[in-house]
């Protein structure tokens, strides 16, 4: 590997390192935006257990490929990961290079969908995707999340006023 190019694989690791600190900012927001939105969207809406249907849940995962080609594990991976998702209903919405507005993001990002999050939690921990996941890990370099969808009605402004109120002790 020559000098401009170690450079070159530095700055990437850095903007790399920028990017999880970032990612990891933006999952500790979502989790509690998730969690005063459904405390404000369960005060302004109360329904009966039966009534609730559980909110869509999407994976997020910001994928760095070495090299930027997937390897031949990588790809055995690629062949076999879709059979493990159908079963728990996921489907891809998007795989693929990003086009970055603010702030940087190396790589790539895969955005999946499942009917709930106890699907894509089983999905995540089943036997069959557990046996594959060594072809992604050791080959790639990924943050995942799962996130929930947010519920019927949900306004940003509902929310702020949510947190208000949390905040004010109402």
């Amino acid at each position: 590997m020559s000098k401009h190019e170690r450079q070159k694989s530095l700055t990437l690791q850095i903007k790399w390192l920028r990017a999880l600190a970032i990612a990891s900012a933006c999952v500790a927001a979502t989790v509690s935006i998730q969690a005063s939105a459904q405390d404000a969207h369960e005060q302004a809406a109360p329904k009966s257990s039966s009534q609730v249907e559980a909110p869509k849940t999407y994976l997020i995962n910001h994928l760095r490929i070495p090299g930027g080609v997937p390897n031949s594990q990588s790809l055995d991976y690629l062949e076999k990961v879709e059979a493990t998702v159908a079963p728990f209903g996921g489907k891809w919405l998007a795989q693929g290079p990003v086009e970055v507005v603010e702030g940087s993001w190396p790589g790539y990002v895969v955005l999946m969908e499942f009917p709930n999050h106890k699907a894509a939690t089983d999905w995540y921990k089943s036997t069959k995707y557990q046996s594959i996941l060594p072809l992604r890990t050791n080959n790639s370099i990924s943050d995942i999340i799962f996130v929930d969808h947010l519920p019927e009605g949900f306004t940003v402004k509902g929310f702020a006023e949510g947190v208000r109120s949390k905040v004010a002790g109402k």
